[in-house]
């Protein structure tokens, strides 16, 4: 994908609705008091706006890369690991659900570019477990071949803290023209 493909339209982007992930009563494990959590991480890439996301798919076949690629995400936090969570509008059924460690040989902690390229390939991997599944929830939010949206479409703005330690990918849906 050329540079100025990567510039978009922000006319046709939508942020898709992914409901939070909710800890089912009665469930409770360690957690980090508030005062260390990290609450937000931002992607974009080198040459974009910064706080614009990226392009999934170009990071995907390593023609982007993440602007401050080598810097420490949860350095200081005082976890050792996530909960990363995929719910998707269309598939209400469908848990994506992955312990991400987040340190790894010696101990270094995970970067930014790291936890970009984990999430972009969990994207990729819920999308095509889910193409040809049957739509139960909202049917503008289905992958292809039933549904319109594809991997190609899809910008991660960042990483969200939801609850207990668990985070979801803020994602734009921008269809290819």
């Amino acid at each position: 994908m050329k540079q100025q493909n990567l510039h978009r339209s922000y006319a046709r982007r939508r942020l898709v609705p992914q409901p939070a992930y909710r800890v089912p009563p009665g469930f409770r494990r360690f957690t980090v008091p508030i005062t260390d959590r990290v609450q937000y991480i931002s992607f974009w890439f080198e040459e974009g706006a910064p706080y614009g996301g990226f392009h999934m798919a170009s990071l995907y076949e390593e023609e982007i890369s993440v602007a401050d690629p080598h810097d420490a995400v949860f350095l200081g936090s005082g976890i050792t690991e996530i909960d990363f969570r995929i719910k998707w509008p269309a598939y209400p059924y469908a848990e994506y659900h992955r312990i991400l460690q987040l340190h790894g040989r010696g101990h270094m902690a995970m970067t930014r570019e790291q936890l970009a390229r984990y999430v972009t390939v969990s994207y990729r991997e819920f999308i095509n477990e889910h193409r040809d599944r049957p739509v139960e929830g909202d049917v503008a939010w289905a992958f292809q071949p039933q549904g319109d949206v594809d991997f190609q479409d899809l910008w991660l703005l960042g990483l969200r803290y939801v609850t207990e330690n668990t985070y979801q990918a803020e994602v734009l849906y921008e269809p290819r023209q």
